[in-house]
């Protein structure tokens, strides 16, 4: 198991940075898209609204979870 230092110097590499702004890019895409599909249709329909916030959400997971959340999944240390 890693502690907080190494986790935090995870965070901050460039190619994790790079992986969690895509992470970010496709989030807002996905908002972007449903916005646009109301917007040319003037239809809104909720299960597409749900769709698109699970999407962005599991897009938003990784960027936004903490070494406490990683911890909790690796489990208990010994």
């Amino acid at each position: 198991m890693i502690d907080h230092k190494d986790f935090e110097e995870w965070r901050g590499h460039p190619v994790t940075e790079w992986v969690f702004s895509l992470c970010q890019r496709h989030a807002e895409t996905m908002r972007d898209k449903w916005a646009a599909q109301v917007w040319d249709t003037g239809e809104i329909k909720p299960e597409a609204l749900l769709e698109a916030r699970v999407r962005a959400d599991c897009y938003m997971a990784l960027p936004q979870s903490s070494f406490d959340d990683w911890s909790s999944i690796d489990g208990p240390s010994d």
